[in-house]
């Protein structure tokens, strides 16, 4: 019947905080034999028994990790309209003109539902906040990866940032966008400023990551100093997936805002990749 026109990668991670425990896991299928697919005009997106799909105004998401020993079933509500990142949901990421996505966002999503561990059942509640992008290219050749922060404050705000570095060393381009009772408003580079303070070597991959940060928005009176909740939230790549990255839960030194950190490039470079 001749190959399958699409290939479906999902990666899925959990942070257990009492345990200093981290679980991950993956599902690569094609659309053959209906193992894996998505609807139009609506989510409904499935990879074999891990699905996301929308009831009204409800997003249900079952998943396992970790050889199944972790399951989870997860219902996030969203009030609010989207927002739309760069101009009007047109994202940039470099100079390119193909160099782009388009990107929006659901912050401040409402989440409830259960976690299984090790045949333990837990209800679970909180907030989430939910990406989506789509582009045809997104980085240019000379750009070795991302850093990606969003941060949810106390105070209601939303913060997203982040940076594309150059494989010749420093930032290639930035942007970002400040969500607040006053509206969205897009960020310049110029606007804001993301430090090292530290970083955390993996003995796995043998990447280095940052693992502290300081986050200055001087218009919006934010000075954070952001830290890992856990150093070991590293997904590892295989010859299915590729990609070696850090993604996970962070939270400001003065406990104003929770947030979830993205790094990639630091094991390998992306820009010929992505």
């Amino acid at each position: 019947a001749g190959e399958p026109r699409q290939g479906y990668l999902a990666h899925a991670a959990l942070l257990d905080l009492r345990k200093g425990a981290f679980y991950t896991g993956k599902r690569v299928s094609s659309e053959a034999l209906g193992l894996a697919g998505s609807a139009r005009g609506i989510m409904r997106v499935w990879n074999r028994d891990w699905k996301a799909e929308t009831f009204g105004a409800r997003d249900v998401l079952e998943f396992n990790l970790d050889d199944e020993k972790v399951r989870l079933r997860l219902i996030a509500t969203y009030t609010g309209q989207p927002v739309l990142h760069g101009e009007r949901g047109f994202s940039r990421k470099g100079q390119c003109q193909s160099c782009a996505s388009q990107y929006f966002s659901l912050p401040g999503m409402q989440v409830e539902g259960q976690v299984e561990i090790d045949s333990r059942i837990e209800p679970v509640q909180g907030v989430a906040w939910m990406d989506h992008e789509f582009m045809s290219n997104a980085l240019e050749e000379s750009q070795s990866g991302w850093d990606w922060f969003s941060l949810q404050f106390k105070d209601g705000r939303k913060l997203m940032l982040y940076q594309l570095r150059a494989r010749a060393g420093g930032i290639s381009y930035a942007s970002g966008t400040l969500i607040s009772g006053a509206g969205t408003r897009a960020l310049r580079p110029e606007e804001f400023s993301v430090e090292v303070l530290s970083t955390w070597a993996s003995r796995k991959s043998g990447a280095t990551y940052p693992a502290r940060w300081r986050v200055r928005l001087p218009s919006a009176g934010i000075d954070e100093t952001i830290i890992a909740l856990h150093a070991e939230q590293e997904i590892l790549g295989d010859d299915t997936s590729g990609i070696t990255y850090w993604e996970g839960a962070v939270r400001t030194e003065s406990r104003e805002a929770l947030g979830y950190v993205e790094m990639t490039g630091y094991q390998s470079e992306l820009g010929a990749k992505f």
